[in-house]
């Protein structure tokens, strides 16, 4: 008995995703839910960590860091960056950003290539650099192929193969890790992502308290549509919770399928999170279309 209740679970394990089962959790209640098998809290608190070290690294080496801008404005300039739809690139703080609630990082194969092939020295000077680099290519690369999952398991129902591909048959990545200071107002304020489809990687807070809110797609949408995700998986050391979500963009293009709003309630410490986006080749939208500016999020704080 044990023997086939063991194999049951190693072939629902592996079982594909359902297209129908998808599509109607993203028009239900705004996301579909993974199990994250290849990291957990161990790597992510790891991952998290690098990214505190570049901050520091940066902040005790400005003329390190003046190099690394000059090559993260190359890059932005650059064709491949504009198939992305023109997005910030690399390590992105206040002095970048003109905010101040915020630090994160974006990453894409394409500017790791740039960066290993034009620019090596500025990798071999920063370990703290190298690290985060090779972490967030390896989070490129594990959600390549969840994406690649997801896609087909859409397709008998919508065909999201030609949108998402490049001519050449890529996937166009955009792996952001963020860390949010405490702040007065909504750490991320309610919005549609620029992506065809997004990851909501993971976060560094409790499954059963944490300050991410999302709601399903509607018309006319109100404040008390947001909730907590419920986390079918639950993180532990190895495995964690993956929320697939749609993007602005496959809406932007005419496919029958709505975006999912979401935001970040404001903190009183510092939160971190990995988000991943599969973009649209050249389809670049604006802050402006992302935004949900009638909706306000609670006025609560993260305890």
């Amino acid at each position: 008995m044990f023997s086939i209740i063991s194999f049951l679970a190693v072939v629902l394990s592996f079982a594909p995703m359902n297209a129908s089962l998808i599509l109607d959790d993203f028009k239900s209640q705004g996301y579909h839910e993974l199990l994250n098998e290849s990291c957990g809290q161990e790597y992510f608190s790891e991952v998290y960590s690098q990214l505190d070290s570049l901050n520091n690294f940066i902040d005790k080496h400005p003329e390190w860091a003046k190099v690394l801008y000059e090559i993260d404005q190359e890059y932005v300039r650059s064709h491949e960056n504009s198939l992305y739809g023109s997005p910030p690139i690399g390590y992105v703080d206040d002095t970048k950003s003109g905010k101040n609630k915020k630090t994160y990082f974006h990453f894409t194969e394409d500017y790791f290539n740039l960066i290993s092939n034009k620019h090596p020295k500025v990798i071999s000077d920063s370990k703290e650099f190298g690290s985060l680099l090779k972490s967030l290519s390896d989070i490129t690369k594990i959600s390549e192929k969840k994406f690649e999952e997801a896609i087909k398991s859409i397709g008998p129902t919508i065909d999201l193969s030609k949108v998402l591909h490049t001519e050449d048959g890529k996937l166009l990545i955009l792996t952001k890790i963020v860390r949010y200071e405490p702040s007065e107002v909504a750490a991320s304020n309610p919005h549609f992502d620029f992506s065809g489809l997004s990851f909501l990687f993971d976060n560094n807070e409790n499954d059963e308290c944490e300050s991410l809110l999302i709601a399903p797609y509607r018309e006319n949408l109100a404040t008390e549509d947001f909730s907590m995700p419920i986390r079918k998986h639950k993180k532990d050391a190895s495995m964690s919770s993956l929320l697939l979500i749609p993007g602005l963009a496959l809406q932007h293009l005419d496919l029958p399928i709505h975006p999912t709003p979401h935001g970040v309630l404001k903190q009183n410490k510092k939160r971190y999170a990995i988000i991943v986006f599969a973009m649209t080749p050249s389809i670049k939208l604006s802050y402006e279309e992302i935004k949900l500016r009638k909706i306000k999020l609670p006025d609560l704080t993260k305890p």
